[in-house]
C-alpha cells in the first residue's frame, strides 16, 4: 500500500498521540502538531515531522506548517484535525471569553487548517478531512451545551464539504466518539465551571462522577484509531461515523426521539407552505 502524508493537530496526547505512533509504525509519513515540542521529543524517525502550533486561529502559523510538511514530503494526503477541549457546566454561568476560547481552538482552529489544506489537496485531485467531533456533536446534554455546540458546528461543516469537495475527489470524514479511555476528563483537557448559584449541587455532583469514571470509560482508543485508519486506508465514503457502543446507543435514542417529535407535531410543523 503506497505511504500516505498525515497532518494531525493537538498530537501530543489521547487520540493524537495513538494515531501518531500507529500511523509511524505503518510506515506512514506523519506531521504532528503541538502546542510544546517537548511532546514529540521521544521520536525519532524520518517519517515524523514534529511541529509547534500555540495558535490554530493563527493563519501564518498554519500556512507555514503547511509549507514546512510540502518541503518535507511534498504533499499532504490527510488532514486530521484533532485538537480541542471540554468545557462541563451550567451554560448561563459560562462566560463569553470561556466560550470564544473554546470556539476558536474547536471551530475556528479547524476552520483554518481545512481552508489552507484545501488549495494543496484540489491540486493533487485528492484527500482526506478528518475531524474529530464527538457523539455530543449529534446529542446535546445538560452542562455540556457550549461543548455541545462546538461539536455540532464541526459536524455540519463536515456534512457540507463532503458535498462541496466531491468534485474534487477530496472526502471528508466527521468522526463522534463517546467516551473512550483517553485524557479527555483530565483538567488538562476538560475544564469544569462551577459557581455559587443554584446549579452548584447538581454540577457538583455529575463532576464527581466524571471524576470517579475517569480511567474506566469503556471504549478503546487504540481500536478507535485503527478503525479510522482503516477508513481512509480503504478509502471509504463515509461522512458520519460514530465511535464506540455508547455513541451508538445515544444516537439511535436521539433518532427515535426526532422521529417521533415530527409524527407528534407533523400537524403544526409541516404544512405551512403557500396554497397551490
Amino acid at each position: 500500500m503506497k505511504k500516505q502524508t498525515w497532518f494531525i493537530t493537538g498530537a501530543s496526547k489521547g487520540f493524537g498521540q495513538i494515531l501518531v505512533n500507529k500511523l509511524l509504525e505503518k510506515g506512514d509519513r506523519v506531521v504532528a502538531t503541538s502546542r510544546n515540542m517537548n511532546s514529540f521529543k521521544d521520536i525519532d524517525n524520518d517519517n515524523f515531522l514534529g511541529l509547534e502550533i500555540k495558535d490554530l486561529t493563527n493563519e501564518k502559523s498554519i500556512i507555514e506548517a503547511f509549507k514546512q510538511t510540502i518541503n518535507k514530503f511534498g504533499t499532504i494526503d490527510v488532514l486530521v484535525n484533532n485538537a480541542g477541549y471540554g468545557i462541563f457546566g451550567a451554560f448561563e454561568e459560562v462566560t463569553d471569553k470561556e466560550i470564544r476560547d473554546l470556539f476558536d481552538v474547536n471551530v475556528f482552529g479547524t476552520f483554518n487548517t481545512i481552508r489552507n489544506v484545501l488549495p494543496i489537496m484540489r491540486k493533487a485531485n485528492k484527500g482526506r478531512i478528518i475531524n474529530i467531533s464527538s457523539s455530543y456533536g449529534f446529542v446535546g446534554d445538560k452542562y455540556w451545551g457550549a461543548y455541545n455546540a462546538t461539536k455540532f458546528a464541526i459536524d455540519g461543516l463536515s456534512e457540507a464539504l463532503s458535498l462541496e469537495l466531491n468534485q474534487f475527489n477530496i472526502k471528508s470524514t466527521s468522526i463522534m466518539p463517546g467516551p473512550f479511555r483517553t485524557n479527555f476528563l483530565d483538567n488538562s483537557s476538560l475544564s469544569a465551571v462551577v459557581k455559587e448559584g443554584p446549579y452548584k449541587k447538581e454540577i457538583t455532583k455529575m463532576n464527581e462522577l466524571w471524576a470517579e469514571w475517569n480511567g474506566s470509560q469503556a471504549g478503546d482508543p487504540y481500536k478507535a484509531m485503527d478503525a479510522l485508519i482503516k477508513i481512509v486506508d480503504e478509502n471509504l465514503d463515509v461522512d458520519h461515523i460514530f465511535f464506540g457502543q455508547h455513541a451508538y446507543n445515544t444516537a439511535e435514542q436521539r433518532i427515535e426521539k426526532w422521529k417521533q417529535e415530527m409524527k407528534n407535531f407533523e400537524h403544526i410543523g409541516k404544512d405551512l407552505d403557500y396554497s397551490k
